[in-house]
């Protein structure tokens, strides 16, 4: 759904919601990186779907350096106008 944020084994749901559980965390100089290892789009040319590997790295508010990585999946549809938006992250 728009606006849904998995984390871990929780989610965040809304804009708003997503944005200040980042500003919560107190983090700076974020840094992310994703690389795209496959993608693929439905016969109708409407929808489409990417995945590959994330790094973020983030400085704390201690100063330390915080890196998580992983595998995203990401679900894609095309607009009206031909662009491509995500509607599922």
């Amino acid at each position: 759904p728009k606006g849904v944020k998995s984390l871990g084994d929780s989610l965040i749901f809304g804009n708003e919601a997503i944005r200040n559980f980042y500003l919560a965390q107190d983090h700076r100089k974020i840094e992310l990186t994703w690389n795209t290892d496959f993608a693929d789009a439905s016969k109708s040319g409407d929808l489409a779907y990417t995945y590959g590997k994330y790094s973020i790295k983030m400085i704390n508010a201690k100063g330390d350096e915080v890196v998580s990585t992983g595998i995203f999946h990401t679900v894609w549809q095309k607009q009206a106008n031909g662009d491509w938006k995500f509607v599922w992250d």
